[in-house]
């Protein structure tokens, strides 16, 4: 419904398929549909998209202030390692991402529109600088991961991983602006995996990256014997101390781990 505006000549609209508690991103942590299908859906959007507008930018995001904060999505002894993954699903999508702040604390609020706009989690001290109150009738909420000031301590928080993210995602910068495609041949209901490409400015090479993720509780065996191009680990982003390890062409994920594999000795 929204892809139509782009005919109107406007550059960027927010990608509302991809977001909130039943957006393609929750749906694929969730295992609702097959890993791929995350992928599956970008290659088709950027082809509707540019049907109508050859250069469109797209604006993907999360969540906003009119839903549900992100934390409350997912249960069980490993929520916060989904948390941490939907995270990175966001900022590895193609465009202008937005992040609702918060997010990147894994901050709670659900229900009224009071609950999902709290004050920024800067500290548990409520009275420390910076810190606001929050709406009127806002609901007491307790948080799950710790205010920015304890998540700035811990190297396995929501907040530092999304830095690990936020930071390939600025190394590199062909995941902002490349086309994906499809490596369909390594993609399944657990893993998914995409290429990504795009021209560098004043030249005529193409940048490119083979993105691995592994959606899954356990780890994973990839095959990457049909993409032995991407010979170089150039990035790697995981939910515990556990290590991505690329040995020949055999690719091993942890749990919930995230490979950018690369044939280049240098990011462009």
């Amino acid at each position: 419904a929204y892809a139509a505006y782009y005919k109107s000549g406007i550059d960027s609209l927010f990608d509302f398929a991809f977001s909130g508690s039943t957006g393609i991103i929750a749906n694929t942590i969730k295992k609702s549909i097959p890993a791929k299908s995350y992928a599956e859906a970008m290659v088709k959007e950027q082809k509707l998209y540019a049907s109508y507008n050859e250069n469109y930018v797209n604006a993907p995001f999360y969540t906003n202030h009119d839903m549900a904060r992100s934390a409350g999505y997912y249960a069980g002894d490993d929520a916060q390692s989904k948390v941490k993954l939907a995270g990175a699903l966001n900022l590895l999508m193609s465009g202008n991402a937005f992040v609702y702040y918060g997010e990147e604390l894994g901050m709670k609020g659900s229900g009224k529109d009071e609950n999902k706009r709290a004050p920024m989690y800067w500290s548990e001290n409520t009275a420390e600088t910076g810190m606001c109150k929050g709406p009127a009738n806002m609901d007491a909420i307790k948080m799950l991961y710790g205010s920015y000031e304890e998540q700035d301590k811990d190297p396995l928080s929501v907040y530092q991983y999304y830095r690990q993210v936020i930071r390939l995602r600025n190394i590199y910068p062909v995941i902002a602006n490349g086309k994906v495609q499809m490596a369909d041949d390594i993609s399944g209901q657990d893993i998914c995996a995409f290429i990504k490409n795009a021209k560098l400015q004043k030249s005529d090479d193409e940048n490119s990256l083979l993105i691995v993720i592994n959606t899954s509780a356990e780890s994973k065996m990839v095959d990457l014997s049909e993409h032995k191009e991407y010979c170089m680990l150039g990035g790697v982003l995981t939910v515990s101390r556990e290590k991505v390890i690329l040995k020949g062409n055999n690719l091993t994920l942890p749990a919930y781990g995230i490979a950018v594999l690369t044939g280049q000795t240098d990011a462009k």
